[in-house]
């Protein structure tokens, strides 16, 4: 499209600009768009008075269309809005959109110009941020509610056992899964479901699984000649019958107990924080929480439980997936059950 001047130099210069630049005359018809705007808008040469028509043509660019017209209409001299766009190849964009009534500029007067300055990724970001902010307060208000329910029921002498409060864990974990893709932004791999480089990740893992069952395994044997009476007397030391089919479930457990802490809670709290310290704070709050949710099972367990969440917090930081940090879950809860050090 030309330029109706003859001042080439501003021309060029309005070629090369990052933004998309339009200038629309008095009765709304598009009488210039450089080379930026022709790709953002996906327009084409030859048809700037049919720009507008074409862009009516998708309910979706009401508000783009309207903001435009707005400003052929009234004229005001500068007004500015974030409107999204969906061009014809179905490409989506958030516009910074300015507008500028050129009110005394020789043979310009009258005109619009229009400034296109693209914060898609910008806002994208800005929007995954709220969405974290919504999912963690969703999460943790639905968890206090289930552990008052849970601490009222048992108030009431009819105490809950420990695996019904970890199954209504496991449901709120589903239902905030199912939640986040649906309502949100955000998707499963913004929550920690991803399969990229999965070899060396649960490569990793399994060596850092082996290594905890080692050291557990080296735990009892100076328990067995420090403190004998620890154990049952004439117990196996692995005791495969305690490996009952709820330690085979164990890895959905180990899963939605991940997905809760590291894919929603860490992650979101990362969002959220701001500095070169938050991924510190996000994986000390979040092993903090995962430490209160064992509280059921006491003193220990909750320690257990601290240490082991400060662990995957920094494997979750690195490798950004849940996937390897399942089977190290899995192998701190299956390993001392099978020694007998826990049950």
């Amino acid at each position: 499209m030309a330029i109706q001047s003859d001042q080439s130099f501003f021309a060029c210069v309005l070629e090369d600009m990052k933004e998309g630049i339009l200038v629309i005359g008095p009765k709304g018809m598009v009488l210039y768009s450089n080379e930026q705007a022709g790709k953002m808008l996906n327009l084409h040469p030859g048809e700037s008075g049919s720009i507008l028509n074409q862009i009516q043509q998708n309910p979706k660019n009401d508000v783009f269309a309207d903001y435009i017209l707005d400003a052929v209409y009234k004229k005001e001299l500068h007004q500015q809005e974030n409107v999204e766009y969906v061009n014809p190849s179905g490409k989506k964009y958030c516009f910074q959109l300015t507008t500028s009534y050129l009110k005394n500029v020789g043979d310009a007067k009258g005109n619009i110009i229009v400034t296109l300055s693209d914060i898609t990724e910008l806002e994208t970001i800005r929007q995954k941020s709220r969405d974290h902010v919504v999912i963690l307060t969703l999460l943790m208000s639905v968890l206090c509610l289930w552990n008052l329910v849970y601490s009222a029921w048992n108030e009431l002498g009819q105490p809950l056992s420990s695996s019904t409060l970890t199954k209504g864990v496991e449901i709120i974990g589903i239902v905030v899964l199912l939640f986040t893709i649906k309502t949100t932004s955000l998707s499963i791999k913004d929550m920690g479901i991803r399969f990229e480089n999965i070899k060396a990740v649960m490569k990793r893992s399994a060596i850092i699984s082996a290594s905890i069952a080692v050291i557990m395994i080296i735990a009892k044997v100076i328990l067995l000649k420090v403190a004998p009476g620890v154990f049952p007397e004439g117990a196996p030391f692995f005791d495969f019958r305690r490996i009952r089919i709820q330690f085979i479930l164990y890895i959905y457990t180990a899963f939605i107990q991940e997905f809760i802490s590291r894919g929603v809670i860490q992650e979101s709290l990362a969002n959220v924080f701001q500095g070169k310290h938050s991924h510190i704070l996000s994986i000390a709050i979040t092993s903090l929480l995962f430490a209160a949710l064992h509280i059921h099972k006491g003193l220990l367990m909750c320690i257990g439980a601290g240490v082991l969440s400060i662990l995957l917090g920094i494997l979750y930081r690195k490798d950004r997936t849940i996937w390897g940090l399942v089977l190290v879950h899995y192998t701190f809860g299956l390993i001392p059950n099978l020694l007998g050090i826990s049950s």
